[in-house]
Protein backbone atom coordinates (compact mmCIF):
# COMPACT_ATOMS: atom_id res chain seq x y z
CA UNK A 1 0.00 0.00 0.00
CA UNK A 2 0.90 3.80 0.17
CA UNK A 3 2.76 3.16 3.58
CA UNK A 4 5.63 0.84 1.76
CA UNK A 5 8.96 2.86 2.13
CA UNK A 6 10.60 4.01 -0.66
CA UNK A 7 13.18 5.70 1.07
CA UNK A 8 11.05 8.39 1.61
CA UNK A 9 11.65 11.53 3.82
CA UNK A 10 10.92 11.61 7.50
CA UNK A 11 11.53 15.42 7.39
CA UNK A 12 9.37 18.70 6.42
CA UNK A 13 6.30 18.57 4.15
CA UNK A 14 7.66 15.63 2.76
CA UNK A 15 7.17 13.42 5.50
CA UNK A 16 3.10 14.48 5.65
CA UNK A 17 2.90 13.05 2.18
CA UNK A 18 1.40 9.26 1.70
CA UNK A 19 4.42 7.39 0.58
CA UNK A 20 4.10 6.13 -2.91
CA UNK A 21 2.93 2.61 -3.79
CA UNK A 22 5.39 1.89 -6.61
CA UNK A 23 8.19 3.16 -8.28
CA UNK A 24 11.76 3.45 -7.40
CA UNK A 25 13.40 6.75 -5.92
CA UNK A 26 16.51 7.95 -8.24
CA UNK A 27 17.22 11.15 -6.27
CA UNK A 28 15.97 13.12 -3.63
CA UNK A 29 16.66 16.04 -1.84
CA UNK A 30 15.06 17.60 1.46
CA UNK A 31 14.87 20.53 3.61
CA UNK A 32 12.84 22.07 5.82
CA UNK A 33 11.12 24.37 3.72
CA UNK A 34 11.18 21.68 0.65
CA UNK A 35 12.67 19.33 -1.91
CA UNK A 36 11.99 16.46 -4.71
CA UNK A 37 12.24 13.34 -5.34
CA UNK A 38 12.56 11.87 -8.90
CA UNK A 39 10.99 8.70 -9.50
CA UNK A 40 11.53 6.08 -12.28
CA UNK A 41 9.20 3.06 -12.95
CA UNK A 42 5.90 5.14 -12.28
CA UNK A 43 3.23 4.85 -14.93
CA UNK A 44 0.75 7.60 -15.46
CA UNK A 45 -2.02 5.83 -13.91
CA UNK A 46 -0.08 5.27 -10.82
CA UNK A 47 0.74 9.00 -10.34
CA UNK A 48 -2.53 9.73 -11.15
CA UNK A 49 -3.61 7.47 -8.66
CA UNK A 50 -0.92 9.17 -6.56
CA UNK A 51 -2.93 12.88 -6.87
CA UNK A 52 -6.13 11.04 -6.25
CA UNK A 53 -4.85 10.38 -2.77
CA UNK A 54 -3.12 13.56 -2.27
CA UNK A 55 -6.91 15.48 -2.92
CA UNK A 56 -7.96 12.63 -0.70
CA UNK A 57 -6.35 14.30 2.68
CA UNK A 58 -7.42 18.35 1.34
CA UNK A 59 -5.08 18.56 -1.37
CA UNK A 60 -6.33 20.58 -4.30
CA UNK A 61 -5.47 20.94 -7.68
CA UNK A 62 -4.66 24.62 -8.92
CA UNK A 63 -3.71 26.47 -11.71
CA UNK A 64 -1.53 24.48 -14.60
CA UNK A 65 1.86 26.02 -14.11
CA UNK A 66 4.42 25.19 -16.18
CA UNK A 67 6.85 23.32 -16.51
CA UNK A 68 4.45 20.80 -13.70
CA UNK A 69 1.93 18.50 -15.16
CA UNK A 70 -0.21 18.95 -12.33
CA UNK A 71 0.52 21.09 -9.05
CA UNK A 72 -1.66 20.77 -6.10
CA UNK A 73 -1.97 22.82 -3.05
CA UNK A 74 -3.12 22.02 0.93
CA UNK A 75 -2.59 24.79 3.67
CA UNK A 76 0.12 26.79 1.99
CA UNK A 77 2.15 23.67 1.02
CA UNK A 78 1.98 23.26 -2.85
CA UNK A 79 3.37 19.61 -4.62
CA UNK A 80 3.95 19.75 -7.87
CA UNK A 81 4.61 16.62 -10.85
CA UNK A 82 6.84 17.05 -13.63
CA UNK A 83 6.56 13.90 -16.20
CA UNK A 84 10.02 13.73 -18.38
CA UNK A 85 9.79 10.90 -20.06
CA UNK A 86 7.37 8.15 -19.98
CA UNK A 87 7.92 6.03 -16.83
CA UNK A 88 9.69 8.90 -14.95
CA UNK A 89 8.80 12.09 -12.80
CA UNK A 90 9.84 14.52 -10.57
CA UNK A 91 7.75 15.72 -7.25
CA UNK A 92 8.56 18.78 -5.75
CA UNK A 93 7.36 20.07 -2.52
CA UNK A 94 7.56 23.40 -1.12
CA UNK A 95 5.81 25.46 1.53
CA UNK A 96 4.92 28.15 -0.46
CA UNK A 97 4.74 29.05 -4.20
CA UNK A 98 8.45 30.86 -3.81
CA UNK A 99 9.41 27.98 -2.53
CA UNK A 100 8.59 25.38 -4.96
CA UNK A 101 10.01 27.85 -7.69
CA UNK A 102 13.08 27.96 -5.97
CA UNK A 103 13.66 23.90 -5.69
CA UNK A 104 12.44 23.85 -9.45
CA UNK A 105 15.53 25.89 -10.26
CA UNK A 106 17.41 23.80 -7.93
CA UNK A 107 16.71 20.47 -9.31
CA UNK A 108 18.05 21.64 -13.00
Amino acid sequence: GFGRSLDWPQDGIASSLPKLRDGKIELSYSSEHGGYIKLKGISDSELNEYIGRLEEIGYRKTVKTEPFNALLTFDGAYVGFIKTESSRCSMLYADSFAGINEILSMRG
